[in-house]
């Protein structure tokens, strides 16, 4: 089943540009990782520091591939550096009401999605979620 993973992020003060142009750079690789099917960037309207990354991803065990590969190459670390605190991961299961669903690139706004989840907080340190 298609796994939506929103990833919540509030940059340290004076580290907004640089946040984004870390994800400026991640997301591409993160598109192109096998499984992956999509990945956007988006910020709050009334809040320009909260920002959000959706992916979809083909099934959890490749997305669970992809967080052990950016760890490997200490794109967590670095992500953390630029962070006010730990991010916020939300994973839902993809549901197809209505009899079809839409593919991601029609979703312009995180609004349209109404999924039904589970929060996840992640330490990246210890490789640990809890529900």
């Amino acid at each position: 089943m298609t796994q939506m993973i929103i990833f919540e992020f509030r940059p340290q003060d004076g580290m907004l540009e640089k946040l984004i142009e870390f994800f400026d750079i991640a997301l591409p690789d993160t598109r192109q990782f096998p499984g992956n099917q999509g990945a956007t960037a988006a910020r709050q309207t009334w809040d320009e520091y909260q920002l959000v990354i959706i992916t979809y991803w083909a099934n959890e065990s490749d997305m669970e591939k992809f967080i052990a590969w950016r760890k490997k190459e200490g794109d967590y670390a670095k992500l953390r550096t630029l962070l006010d605190g730990k991010p916020l991961i939300r994973t839902y299961d993809v549901l197809d009401i209505g009899g079809s669903q839409k593919p991601f690139d029609e979703i312009s706004d995180s609004a349209q999605a109404m999924p039904i989840g589970v929060v996840h907080n992640v330490d990246f340190n210890n490789k640990q979620s809890t529900s």
